[in-house]
């Protein structure tokens, strides 16, 4: 696991992206489920990506910066067991 990341912090938020099961979900949607910051929360979900467990792709709205969007990989989700 990188420096700076923990395994409660990572299990707490894994159990959350789990929550959302299929659906798309944003940084800050994990923020208010868990109570962390968007800036840690945006770190952790940085690990899941490089290890493909969750999916990111940009979403374009009318105005404003585009809005990450991810989603749980699920035929690679037993890759985070060793970090659990």
């Amino acid at each position: 696991m990188p420096k700076g990341l923990t395994k409660s912090t990572l299990k707490l938020i894994w159990t959350s992206i789990q929550s959302f099961g299929q659906q798309a979900f944003t940084t800050e949607d994990l923020a208010n489920h868990t109570e962390i910051s968007q800036v840690s929360i945006r770190k952790y979900l940085k690990f899941l990506e490089d290890i493909e467990v969750v999916d990111v792709e940009m979403a374009y709205g009318t105005i404003g910066r585009p809005v990450f969007q991810y989603k749980l990989n699920t035929s690679n989700m037993n890759l985070i067991q060793q970090y659990l």
